[in-house]
């Protein structure tokens, strides 16, 4: 069953490029039953870890587990030397932020937008309300009820390579009511090493988390970026030491939400909003729709606006490509899975692309805009930032 739905197998028809094939070589390679060779542990490193095939399991195999268990044990036989160095040196970036900032200072003097797919919105929004000096934003909206206090997860792109995002989802979470917290310390949600095999890594990032979320004591702590989400809602499985340590990881996990399914469930007719009449296609990340299994949050939330058309991207059942740094590390297959995608684009020309993934972002705005398309790719909440009277 699980062929189908897996996108590397997809794109080659090889069983060693399907979960199947994959979970073999990992059973071969430990049982010394394999040779240990650079090919077969290609064939692990080449899944994108979009966990469709789990999705679909009727035996309910813990596939993406499995991968990273086998990662973590077999980290230094996995990738070329060569590229094990690429991804330490962007781990450190992100890991960074002001060394992130300063390198997309400079991308932007040098215009490469294009090149990393960050462009500039083709939607004249001029709103910064982000500051990083400051961490509370009160909400100043005048007809709506004031609500709890919303913890923000930026992570550690949020304020840099998704800063619209960021601002525009302040911007809503003000108007609904909730004033916002936005943590001094912005830290990894650990996917990165997760997935990578560094296990103790991703395991001192999450207590950095648990700790920091949780002595803010917000009613609620809202994520944007699903990458990090998938990341964060597995935090209570983490096998932690103490039972205090297992107490924390679940006190975190239950204030957990994915922001657009946050406003769908507590959005405010009291609302102004602009009669703009356009059409949007949804691209659902598999993160969101594979780990988190709320990909129909979007469009619940947009459904709700009449003027609004949404228009179905049957290809939503592929991954993307851009799956972490997949999209830099496997260029040619990250490529050949968004070729579909941008085909489909191209033929329904909606207005707006929405997606609730930074790296989907930034993978299809960088497609788009190589084949010169004038689509803006954007967050759902910063659609609707965008169709939101500012008082």
């Amino acid at each position: 069953m699980c062929l189908p739905h897996c996108p590397t197998y997809h794109a080659t028809q090889l069983e060693s490029e399907s979960p199947r094939g994959r979970i073999a070589i990992m059973q071969g390679l430990i049982a010394d039953q394999i040779e240990n060779t650079q090919q077969a542990f290609a064939h692990i490193d080449n899944c994108l870890s979009c966990r469709a095939c789990e999705k679909i399991c009727p035996s309910n195999v813990s596939y993406g587990a499995l991968l990273d268990q086998f990662k973590s044990q077999q980290q230094a036989n996995l990738q070329p030397v060569r590229q094990r160095y690429l991804k330490s040196l962007l781990r450190f970036v992100l890991l960074h932020p002001q060394i992130n900032m300063i390198l997309l200072t400079i991308a932007k003097i040098l215009k490469l937008h294009d090149v990393i797919g960050i462009t500039k919105s083709r939607v004249p929004n001029t709103r910064a309300i982000y500051k990083t000096s400051q961490t509370d934003y009160p909400t100043t909206a005048n007809n709506i009820i004031k609500k709890n206090t919303v913890a923000l997860f930026v992570g550690c792109t949020g304020s840099s390579f998704d800063r619209q995002t960021l601002n525009d989802s302040i911007f809503v979470l003000n108007n609904l009511g909730y004033n916002v917290l936005i943590s001094r310390t912005k830290t990894c949600c650990g996917a990165l090493d997760a997935h990578a095999g560094r296990e103790a890594s991703a395991m001192n990032l999450a207590s950095k988390n648990i700790s920091t979320f949780n002595s803010l004591n917000a009613d609620h702590i809202v994520y944007f970026a699903t990458g990090c989400g998938a990341q964060l809602t597995e935090y209570h499985q983490i096998k932690w030491l103490t039972k205090q340590q297992q107490d924390n990881a679940l006190k975190f996990t239950n204030k957990l939400s994915e922001l657009s399914k946050f406003i769908q469930l507590h959005w405010s007719e009291k609302i102004k909003l602009k009669n703009s009449v356009l059409s949007v296609a949804i691209h659902e990340p598999c993160t969101h729709r594979n780990v988190l299994k709320e990909s129909d949050s979007c469009a619940k939330l947009i459904s709700q606006f009449s003027n609004i058309n949404i228009l179905t991207l049957k290809e939503n059942k592929f991954c993307c490509g851009a799956a972490g740094d997949y999209m830099y590390s496997h260029k040619t297959m990250a490529n050949t899975l968004r070729a579909a995608k941008l085909k489909e684009i191209n033929q329904l020309t909606p207005d707006r692309l929405l997606t609730t993934n930074i790296g989907c972002a930034l993978h299809l705005r960088k497609g788009l805009g190589q084949q010169k398309q004038l689509v803006p790719v954007m967050h759902p909440v910063s659609f609707i930032a965008e169709l939101i009277v500012d008082a």
